[in-house]
Parts: structure tokens; C-alpha cells; sequence
């Protein structure tokens, strides 16, 4: 089986559409559901795949039957414990004292006491911004000082708000994805930028 990559459409056993790939790991696919992906994530252990054909992954469940598998909730150990990557290539983990991982793995809870600034700096625009609940809020919009500006919503519902470098637990280089210590509901108590 080809590795499953972002972007892929997933389709159940009976041929209708399920999704979009969004991220994978070792162990399980988040699957962006209903229209332009607004829909409730879905996390499809990589078990559960049965074949993939060019840029469509096949499951071995029908459609149907894909609310009654328990996916729509976080596999356990997954918010914390999970390093993030693409099936397949999956990098070592280590763990870095300035917040900064250059190998995919989300760092130990010694090292997460303070974002160091440069680690701030490594941030990009546009790359994906991760709550502890595993669910993307946002992408960086621009780097700041004292923390990000995060870009949310779509379209003309575009609006922006501030990300404080103390709920900033990783930001990763090579997933390019930056990783909060709050959880989703958090997020939307940030200010507007």
C-alpha cells in the first residue's frame, strides 16, 4: 500500500464519499469531513484502510457505517502522546529544550517550560496552528514578539487573532506546524489582532 498523504479523498467500501485526508500518523488518518471540510473530523486507524489507488484511499467499512466505529473521537494517548507525521516516514523522536523539533515528535513535559524566541521566529506564515485536541484552529498569519497572529475562519468570515507565546507548547520544522497547549475552546477566547 502507497503511503497516505494530505489531500487524498476517502472513499467508504460502497464507493461514497467520506472525506479528505488532512494528516496521518503511524496509527491513525484525520479525515476532514462535509462540505469545504467544515465538517467533524474523523480519525480512521490506518487498519481500517483497505487499499489506495492513486489519490483515493479505499476503506474496508461502508459509508454508512462509519459513525458507528467510534471515530469521531481522538484515539487515547493521541492529544498528548502522538508524534505527528506522514505514514511511512515516520521521524525519531526527541525532544528539545527551546520548544523547536526538527524530528516530528512533540517534546517531553520537561522541556516544554518556555518558549525560547528563536523558536518563535521559526514559525511561518500559512502553517497550520494544531489545539492539544489535535484539530487545526487556524494558520499563522504573521510572527510577533510576544507570540503569533493566527488567521481563522474563510472566504469574507477571514478574521485574526493573537497567540500567546506561553500557550505555544511546540513548533515543529519539519511537519511545519505549530502546536498549542490549550485546547480548542481556549482558542477562541484568544483577543483579535
Amino acid at each position: 500500500m502507497r503511503n497516505v498523504e494530505p489531500g487524498f479523498r476517502v472513499v467508504g467500501l460502497d464507493g461514497v464519499d467520506v472525506g479528505t485526508v488532512a494528516s496521518c500518523t503511524r496509527d491513525y488518518c484525520q479525515v476532514n469531513t462535509g462540505i469545504l471540510g467544515l465538517g467533524s473530523p474523523l480519525y480512521i486507524p490506518m487498519d481500517a484502510i483497505r487499499q489506495t489507488e492513486g489519490d483515493t484511499v479505499y476503506l474496508d467499512v461502508p459509508s454508512e457505517r462509519i459513525q458507528e466505529q467510534g471515530w469521531d473521537r481522538l484515539p487515547a494517548g493521541a492529544a498528548e502522546g502522538c508524534a505527528t507525521g506522514y505514514y511511512g516516514t515516520m521521524p525519531g523522536v526527541e525532544a528539545t529544550p527551546t520548544g523547536v523539533s526538527t524530528t516530528g515528535a512533540h517534546p517531553t513535559e520537561e522541556s516544554q517550560t518556555k518558549l525560547a524566541p528563536s523558536a518563535l521566529q521559526s514559525a511561518q506564515p500559512g502553517w497550520p496552528i494544531i489545539c492539544s485536541e489535535g484539530r487545526e484552529v487556524g494558520r499563522v498569519a504573521a510572527v510577533r514578539p510576544d507570540g503569533l497572529v493566527m488567521e481563522r475562519g474563510w472566504l469574507f468570515f477571514r478574521y485574526r487573532s493573537i497567540v500567546p507565546a506561553r500557550a505555544i507548547r511546540q513548533i515543529d520544522t519539519t511537519t511545519q506546524r505549530v502546536y498549542l497547549s490549550v485546547d480548542c475552546a481556549a482558542v477562541h477566547r484568544f483577543h483579535s489582532d
